[in-house]
């Protein structure tokens, strides 16, 4: 149920509390509330597709990419 709950969080009023409920567990059990799909998950999945990216985390540190946590590559970046 990842990618609809995504949806869902996308498509909220409020996406950071709805990110925070969903973090928690509030949609764990049963069916999400019923949304309307605003479509900034298709954009957001358009970008990823044309950057290759398909996985999590990824992260872009002063210009490079670091795909996975990898703490001492970030470390070295950061610095």
């Amino acid at each position: 149920q990842a990618e609809e709950k995504v949806r869902f969080i996308l498509s909220s009023e409020n996406p950071a509390e709805t990110y925070e409920d969903a973090m928690a567990g509030r949609y764990d059990e049963g069916p999400l509330p019923t949304f309307k799909d605003n479509g900034l998950f298709a954009c957001h999945k358009e970008v990823t597709d044309r950057l290759n990216l398909h996985g999590t985390p990824n992260f872009w540190i002063n210009g490079t990419y670091l795909s996975g946590v990898n703490l001492q590559a970030m470390a070295q970046l950061l610095h």
